[in-house]
């Protein structure tokens, strides 16, 4: 459970997935809940997808206070892709 997914605080653990995969498609499908209102391309495998307003954080500095409730979240998410890009 590479994101978190289902980690609400206070000891709370999160999703368990089968394999690695399922697990990465979780979190994208999470993602896609929040930024899109799209169907999904492939089997649900996000059981908290139903619990997302569809299409409620279409960019990043949405996510702040909705995915995460770091007040820097969407700052420490830029600085993370200005780095991947730097690196290439």
């Amino acid at each position: 459970n590479y994101c978190g997914l289902g980690v609400t605080g206070n000891g709370v653990q999160g999703m368990v997935f089968t394999t690695q995969q399922e697990g990465v498609r979780a979190h994208i499908q999470h993602l896609k809940a929040y930024a899109s209102t799209d169907e999904l391309n492939s089997d649900l495998v996000d059981s908290r997808f139903r619990y997302v307003k569809r299409g409620c954080a279409e960019e990043i500095t949405d996510l702040t206070g909705k995915w995460a409730t770091d007040t820097h979240y969407d700052k420490k998410i830029r600085s993370l892709l200005h780095r991947l890009y730097q690196a290439n």
